[in-house]
């Protein structure tokens, strides 16, 4: 074996002990993360500079690992400036991305799950019905047969179970039956981003009752939500005044941070309206997604001073929807998968997303 084969596989054995140790900051006896971080990073700009011509993809890939160790050593020293500072409390840094389901045990957060069957079905049908809005989707629904059997059994045979575009398409028909059935005046947002640096990260904290510690979780790193959907049932009055340059715009958004939205005084007022968060997941089974929504939907409440913020999980062939509670106790309520694999189910996903934007916290969680 080459000197160089050795330094790479010594350096890979030390970043996987060191990624290991970003769970937590280590305790004593511990390997300190932020030494093994830098040998790293020493040991990649070392190879870099070893290869010949900086346009190769090899050096991408070495200058691409660079910066995102770079960024955990970013967080690491942040965590033990934090620790240091507060040794009352016990603390631990994550991105999106990493996140667990021992994360949100930590944050007190509580499962509480049911069934997505025709009972769950029937209370949002009686609650539409007494709004007077039941007739008018189900008029919509069966007059646009968007979507075939054949479909169905396409988008099932792909690798990731779904489709983007799927997904794309059942909610631009849900914002045009909230414009053309509904009256409505929504506003729908694609991918809405948070960007959190690895030295400014959201902090989540908790109390746990008899703990002698307070929990608290630094959050960080890059998180898209595909979708936004603001139904806009008071939309008429929130754009009272506006000009019809600030109509278009607001009716144009794409994309937009989660900073801009909250930040911006011609945004903020939003928050005030209905909304629900819509999370995909293309690429693994759908419940895996669910710790780092948890932490999403989470970070959203804390950057909105919401206390629910309702949501769904699609592959675009499987559905999840769920409402995240923080009270006396943080639960997140959620339905089991739903499987659209043929038009009656596809209708009764695609009444709950409806009834998901237009319907206030305290209705969504009464179904729980």
């Amino acid at each position: 074996m080459s000197s160089t084969e050795s330094s790479n596989n010594l350096n890979t054995s030390e970043l996987a002990r060191c990624l290991a140790n970003m769970q937590r900051y280590p305790r004593d006896g511990e390997d300190d993360p932020i030494g093994l971080l830098e040998k790293a990073i020493s040991e990649l700009r070392r190879l870099r500079a070893q290869l010949q011509g900086p346009a190769s993809l090899m050096a991408h890939q070495l200058l691409f690992a660079e910066l995102e160790i770079t960024k955990l050593s970013s967080a690491a020293r942040f965590l033990k400036g934090y620790l240091n500072a507060h040794p009352e409390e016990d603390a631990d840094i994550a991105s999106f991305g990493g996140v667990t389901e021992s994360h949100y045990e930590r944050l007190g957060v509580t499962l509480k799950t049911l069934a997505h069957d025709a009972t769950f079905s029937t209370k949002i049908n009686q609650d539409l019905a007494q709004l007077g809005m039941k007739q008018k989707i189900d008029h919509f629904w069966d007059n646009r047969k968007f979507i075939h059997a054949e479909d169905f059994d396409f988008y099932a045979k792909t690798s990731n179970g779904g489709s983007d575009s799927l997904v794309r398409y059942f909610f631009l028909e849900l914002k045009i039956l909230y414009s053309e059935e509904l009256d409505l005046d929504p506003l729908l947002l694609y991918n809405m981003n948070m960007n959190v640096g690895p030295e400014d990260p959201i902090t989540i904290s908790y109390n746990p009752e008899g703990a002698q510690k307070k929990c608290v979780t630094f959050v960080r790193g890059a998180s898209t939500i595909a979708y936004v959907f603001f139904s806009q049932i008071g939309g008429s009055e929130f754009r009272q005044g506006q000009t019809s340059e600030e109509k278009k715009e607001l009716s144009s958004l794409y994309p937009l941070t989660l900073e801009t939205l909250v930040e911006d005084p011609k945004y903020r007022g939003l928050f005030e309206d209905n909304f629900f968060l819509q999370f995909a997941e293309y690429h693994k089974p759908i419940q895996s997604r669910i710790p780092q929504v948890i932490v999403e939907c989470l970070a959203v409440m804390q950057k909105t001073n919401k206390k629910q913020v309702a949501w769904c999980l699609t592959t675009g062939l499987e559905w999840i929807f769920g409402i995240m509670s923080e009270g006396a106790e943080r639960v997140c309520y959620l339905t089991d998968p739903v499987k659209t694999d043929d038009a009656k189910v596809l209708h009764d996903v695609s009444v709950t997303a409806a009834y998901w934007a237009m319907a206030p916290s305290q209705k969504i969680l009464q179904l729980f």
